[in-house]
């Protein structure tokens, strides 16, 4: 798997052009960092959306891999 984008990377081209495993797993990255520093400053609602979000993340990035590996099993 290629490298983690970074934001700059992101602003500087327009985005990067992630497949949605990729994309999936960037988003869980940002979100549980965000999540903690909500939580830290005591926005407590905030860091639990955000902690939504990155479960559902990295639950698409388990889907892909599951979906790539079955792919390759059935060659």
């Amino acid at each position: 798997m290629s490298s983690t984008p970074s934001a700059t990377d992101a602003s500087e081209s327009g985005g990067p052009s992630l497949n949605r495993e990729e994309a999936a797993h960037y988003i869980a990255g940002l979100t549980a960092e965000l999540s903690a520093i909500a939580r830290q400053a005591d926005l407590t609602l905030l860091g639990y959306f955000l902690e939504m979000a990155r479960q559902e993340a990295q639950e698409i990035v388990v889907s892909e891999r599951k979906a790539r590996r079955k792919a390759i099993d059935a060659r």
